[in-house]
């Protein structure tokens, strides 16, 4: 095997392999990237047992694309990537030796490093079939961002520690939901095309903060869902495959209500900030609260922890509607809802102190919703 490349074209596809990698694998063969070079292209594997991963490089993808023998190979992907990192010039070429080692070659610079047994890579199925959705990628980025923050990663649930998206037949969008029993964040994705039948699945949190990296830079996704995995064709040169959680995602829809008592326009940074000053005066370890008394002039916000001191604030300068209200929230709950918007002001509604806020845009993106449960306050 031996081939010439860009340097920073291998090393970036050797770095997104490497991420799916489990350091810690009981199978050594998935400690590595098995890298099958063919006539005219290499393909770069790796897997941790529930997200695998699949790229191709070829002359379209990098001009200085060369292959002057096939082969495969397994190596670990971290020494790979410190070399290359380390190397000034821009083409490299690598190639096998038989005493089971991959020679890393420039015109100045020469490293021999040890590959594992490419022959016991486990056969790795990528499905292609099944329903297909084709999405905007950086759509998809965007309303992972802003929803997951009411995914709770470690809920004893496993439900609970995913991203649910809904679909019925003859929709151009999915419901994104998000819950942590606490707090709901729901946004709409648009499709590229109508749903041809009902679809539902749940994408896991760790899956989730893959897929935001993966796709940074992706101009073209279709995702393939069949038999319990999910596939994500990016840009026609690379395949991330995973497992989606089992079981049915509660109707956290309904929660959502109609109608409320009070209505609020405020501008968004300024809520940010005056949280951000509240949470100053938490305890580690304790739940962050403050309470808000609102009233059609004012904004009274308080917190008090008896071994750090305590704050209060008055904000003014918004648009009030309905009924006054006190009512006493997780700080952190309300911050990282707060900091899911993009408009400059936000509209705050309110039912009552044991009732749920919700958050929305005044004027851009009005699918994207937050729910934040009160805390009772003895």
């Amino acid at each position: 095997m031996k081939l010439k490349m860009t340097r920073s074209i291998l090393l970036d596809e050797i770095s997104k392999a490497n991420k799916i990698i489990d350091p810690k694998a009981v199978n050594p063969e998935l400690l590595g990237v098995y890298i099958s070079v063919e006539n005219d292209s290499i393909t770069l594997l790796s897997s941790n047992g529930n997200m695998n991963w699949k790229a191709r490089v070829n002359k379209s993808t990098d001009e200085n694309f060369e292959v002057e023998s096939v082969g495969n190979i397994l190596i670990k992907g971290r020494f790979l990537i410190e070399v290359l990192r380390k190397i000034d010039d821009e083409i490299v070429e690598l190639s096998k030796v038989e005493n089971n080692e991959l020679v890393i070659k420039t015109s100045k610079v020469r490293f021999n490093l040890q590959i594992l047994d490419a022959e016991s890579y486990p056969l790795i199925g990528f499905r292609e079939t099944g329903a297909e959705l084709e999405i905007n990628p950086k759509e998809l980025k965007k309303a992972i961002q802003q929803t997951m923050v009411s995914v709770d990663e470690y809920n004893k649930k496993l439900i609970f520690t995913g991203m649910n998206f809904q679909g019925k037949q003859g929709d151009s969008f999915l419901k994104v939901f998000t819950t942590d029993s606490y707090r709901i964040s729901t946004k709409k994705l648009n499709l590229k095309s109508p749903l041809n039948e009902d679809i539902e699945f749940t994408i896991t949190y760790k899956t989730l903060n893959e897929l935001i990296r993966l796709l940074d830079g992706a101009n073209e996704l279709k995702m393939y869902i069949l038999d319990g995995y999910i596939t994500f064709d990016l840009d026609h040169n690379a395949l991330f495959q995973t497992t989606l959680i089992e079981g049915k995602y509660p109707n956290v829809e309904r929660a959502f209500p109609d109608n409320f008592e009070t209505k609020l326009v405020i501008e968004r940074q300024k809520i940010i900030k005056a949280l951000g000053r509240a949470n100053l005066t938490s305890e580690e370890g304790m739940t962050p609260i403050v309470t808000l008394e609102i009233d059609d002039d004012k904004i009274d916000l308080s917190s008090n922890s008896p071994d750090v001191g305590n704050y209060s604030e008055t904000l003014t300068g918004f648009e009030f509607e309905g009924k006054e209200q006190k009512i006493s929230f997780n700080i952190k709950y309300l911050l990282d809802a707060f900091r899911t918007f993009e408009d400059d002001k936000v509209s705050v509604n309110l039912i009552s102190s044991v009732k749920p806020l919700e958050i929305e845009n005044t004027t851009t993106d009005k699918s994207l919703r937050q729910l934040v449960l009160p805390l009772s306050i003895g």
